[in-house]
């Protein structure tokens, strides 16, 4: 098989067939995630450290949001529970809560180096932004071995603290990331219960493309979704699977149906403004046909996608596995 076909397998979510292939290059993209997919399978057993971890100024994360004010604050909070202290938001026009929990956090945790840069570019161009993020934390920081770009969706989980990082042989471009997906549970009241509590179904390990956390490196670019490196001078990446070292992602990423719709309007606006500024397409066409079938007034048929593809009950592909952040302290 060639490494294509890899590649394809994860692309297309075909977790099953990427299982039964014979091994690849373990040290490539795809090879990383489909050797350590054959040593743990996508049911390994995932662990969540309980105490808070040593401060590790050796690692910075990069993180983009517009509107997310309902999560941000956990996040930032779990982040900074697992060792982060070094954070560059790009804050995309939030007209939410966002900017004012990111006070609050800078406020509340003295130790915390936080630069919030305003993003005025309605554009989807995080490919672009990202780098920059990159590029940025390592010339404010020239001391971190480690920059982590996460969404305000995604919690990183150590299950060893963040300074496993220093474990990885130099050798290493990026740690692949394999991710679990969170759904709202349907046979679970609303009443009283914050969206991650309602959201304690998740999918098997390793079923959606893997993000990375990558080297100390100026001349490296990120490609679109945070999946991959680029290296500019056109070396191939050497990438290691982050599961052998506790590492692994718990996404939230559809919390209400009115979370749903808030992100097709902001997402669907920012791939036409960037198709239109750079003349070409720039992916997420799923959004823009959500966009369109809401401009149209379509709120009907996109709740029946969401009850369809975002709400689970236990035993639907779905294992119950809870994870909630107290962020409190953060509250006004």
């Amino acid at each position: 098989m060639s490494y294509q076909h890899y590649e394809e397998l994860i692309w297309n979510l075909n977790v099953h067939g990427l299982l039964n292939q014979p091994p690849i290059d373990p040290y490539c993209w795809a090879g990383a995630v489909h050797s350590e997919l054959q040593i743990f399978g996508m049911n390994a057993p995932l662990k969540t450290p309980e105490g808070a971890w040593t401060p590790f100024m050796a690692a910075a994360v990069v993180v983009m949001v517009k509107d997310e004010g309902d999560i941000i604050g956990e996040n930032l909070t779990w982040l900074h529970h697992i060792g982060i202290r070094r954070f560059i938001v790009l804050n995309n026009g939030s007209t939410d809560d966002t900017g004012e929990i990111l006070k609050r956090f800078n406020t509340i945790h003295k130790d915390v180096e936080l630069l919030v840069l305003s993003d005025p570019l309605v554009r989807y161009m995080q490919a672009e932004k990202t780098t920059g993020l990159y590029r940025l934390a390592i010339s404010i920081w020239p001391d971190i071995r480690w920059v982590i770009p996460v969404d305000a969706d995604e919690f990183l989980i150590a299950e060893h603290g963040i300074a496993v990082l220093d474990k990885i042989d130099s050798r290493f471009d990026a740690v692949s990331i394999p991710k679990t997906i969170h759904f709202r549970n349907k046979d679970l009241s609303c009443n009283g219960s914050s969206s991650m509590q309602r959201m304690n179904l998740r999918s098997p390990l390793f079923v959606v493309p893997p993000k990375i956390i990558g080297r100390n490196n100026l001349f490296m670019a990120i490609e679109q979704g945070n999946h991959k490196i680029n290296l500019v001078d056109n070396r191939a990446p050497v990438y290691i699977g982050g599961f052998q070292f506790g590492l692994y992602y718990r996404e939230f990423p559809i919390r209400s149906f009115s979370h749903f719709l808030r992100k097709i309007a902001n997402g669907g606006k920012a791939i036409k403004e960037a198709e239109a500024f750079l003349g070409r397409k720039v992916g997420g066409e799923h959004w823009v046909r959500f966009y369109e079938q809401l401009q149209s007034g379509g709120e009907q048929g996109l709740f029946e996608i969401y009850q369809r593809d975002w709400t689970k009950r236990e035993g639907e592909n779905c294992i119950l596995d809870p994870f909630v952040v107290d962020a409190s302290a953060l509250e006004p």
